[in-house]
């Protein structure tokens, strides 16, 4: 019997380290509580559903240090609980508000009821541990967990030193012995970012393969002869699945405002931009900035057709459709493939994980009508990367030196390095210097509260090193969203700034007790750490 041809879904749930303090909301905690209440509760009552059915799923799912201690995080968990509760309670208020708009009201009751039927699932039935459910998916061969470097750093500004690949991908290894128990195969480049030193470090560190961009690979040297349907390697032996740039527009496209597509949820008319301030103050920041409230009342329309109010019915059969259409395009595609290179093919639909439900209201919907169509068919089937991968002959792989690449704009490094935030990279290369020098001098270093410091200044250099902070300052400058442009400098010369604090510290032998402990409750990550981590081989 021939084998299947292969469609394997690959969801990045990377998230920037964002720990605010204070007794009041604030705008910058917004996208990880969206990202866990229209993401990842959906998306385990995807998983519920098909498990209740019998329908047969397989996933990939990148889960990245930052990510894993968000999820395990006590006090965010307490506030996510409230923002919960907020919405619960805006409900409520909307549809009293909305007694005279059927429709509206209507609209407004689904939220309310949507949003007590997670904070149960999520406090009940999740025991509001959302790592735990997905080890129990992994567990069952359902998904596949995909490790990421420690925190979500754009590797190849940093090929010069060889102390931050070593830091950034040993503590991540670290991090999943400590959450799962166990090492992956596989290593989602942060940013999908490539080049040569990020190959030589995946082989280093025993990583059996990994995910690039397209244009990557089909500009490698030599062209991949099979395309981009079939896995290569690199120089250093590790598999290269190269991402299927048709299935990303697909998405992309179905994500956006063209008319076929207008009866999806718009993510931007929400209630918490349009009422007065004094009808959302549970959704008013501490510095008085709006936020998103999820109670959206109308679908996107389209280039013909003004907005109307949204139908949940007609947005979810929207979503099947899409998930249909989207099927045969893989379908046909990878049957062409196959004639072609005589191999079994793979299409690899990469995505960022909140594209699903938070940004695409029916995206969760669509998986789900994805998975059910899927299990109907008899020549394809959805696998994860390392199962597809067991079932092949690694020697037919060819070898290639993929060229240099990433996502963002333009496809190449222009969101993480132009002229609006590249006067930090002197600042960020300069810090990851000092560190290792650190590293080295107390490398024998036995005080307790020494160490503490060494420890804190490695997490500071980690958490400036993260791409979200300069991605979003070149973001901000270009679609004028000044709110966040402004907090991520903000965050990027915090970090620095403790960190040049701990250096000057530790040479004048004075460290300030208060300073650390304050730092060490707030920015919280890698509670293991070691900071010889840094040190030069």
């Amino acid at each position: 019997m021939t084998e299947q041809n292969a469609i394997s879904i690959v969801l990045n749930a990377g998230v920037p380290f964002i720990r605010e303090t204070g007794p009041l909301f604030t705008f910058q905690e917004a996208p990880f509580f969206e990202t866990l209440d229209e993401t990842f509760i959906p998306l385990l009552g995807l998983f519920d559903r098909l498990e209740a059915a019998h329908i047969p799923f397989r996933m990939a799912l990148v889960v990245p240090p930052v990510l894993c201690h968000l999820l395990s995080d006590p006090y965010l968990i307490e506030r996510y609980l409230r923002y919960m509760d907020n919405r619960i309670a805006f409900g409520a208020e909307e549809i009293r508000r909305l007694e005279s708009s059927p429709p509206l009201r209507a609209l407004a009751r689904h939220y309310y009821d949507t949003e007590v039927d997670k904070r149960f699932l999520f406090t009940e039935r999740y025991q509001k541990n959302i790592l735990k459910v997905l080890f129990y998916h992994k567990e069952r061969g359902r998904v596949e967990f995909i490790n990421s470097a420690a925190t979500n750093v754009f590797l190849p500004f940093y090929t010069a030193l060889p102390s931050v690949f070593r830091a950034q991908f040993e503590i991540a290894l670290r991090s999943s012995r400590r959450f799962f128990n166990s090492v992956e195969a596989g290593f989602w480049p942060p940013e999908l970012a490539y080049c040569g030193e990020v190959g030589n470090a995946l082989h280093e560190h025993n990583y059996a393969w990994t995910i690039i961009d397209t244009h990557g690979a089909l500009l490698a040297t030599p062209p991949p002869e099979r395309g981009s349907f079939y896995p290569a390697q690199d120089p250093c032996g590790v598999a290269l699945f190269i991402r299927d740039f048709s299935a990303y527009e697909e998405i992309m496209n179905t994500r956006g405002s063209s008319p076929q597509n207008g009866a999806f949820r718009s993510y931007f008319d929400d209630a918490g931009f349009e009422l007065p301030a004094e009808n959302i103050k549970r959704f008013l920041s501490s510095n008085g900035a709006r936020t998103a409230t999820g109670y959206k009342y109308y679908n996107r329309g389209g280039a013909a057709q003004a907005k109307e109010v949204y139908n949940i019915e007609e947005g979810a059969a929207a979503a099947r459709a899409a998930a249909a259409a989207f099927l045969a395009a893989r379908r046909a595609s990878l049957g062409a493939a196959r004639e072609t290179i005589g191999k079994t093919p793979i299409s690899v639909c990469a995505y960022r994980a909140d594209y699903f439900g938070r940004f695409w209201y029916e995206g969760c919907a669509f998986l789900e009508a994805l998975f059910r169509e899927g299990a109907r068919c008899q020549d394809v089937q959805f696998v994860t990367p390392s199962e597809y991968l067991a079932r092949q002959d690694r020697s037919a792989f060819q070898t290639i030196r993929p060229a240099f690449t990433s996502e963002g704009y333009n496809g190449y490094a222009e969101s993480y390095l132009d002229a609006s935030n590249d006067w930090v990279y002197r600042h960020l290369l300069r810090a990851s210097e000092r560190m290792s020098e650190l590293a080295e001098r107390f490398h024998e270093e036995s005080d307790d509260l020494r160490a503490r410091a060494l420890n804190q200044a490695a997490r500071e250099v980690l958490l400036a090193q993260d791409a979200e902070w300069v991605r979003i300052i070149s973001t901000g400058e270009r679609h004028l969203t000044g709110e966040w442009s402004h907090y991520a400098r903000e965050r990027l010369e915090t970090h620095l700034r403790n960190f040049t604090t701990f250096y000057e510290a530790l040479g004048s032998d004075y460290i300030s007790t208060r300073f650390l402990t304050d730092l060490e409750q707030r920015d919280n990550i890698f509670p293991d750490i070691n900071y010889r981590v840094f040190a030069p081989r």
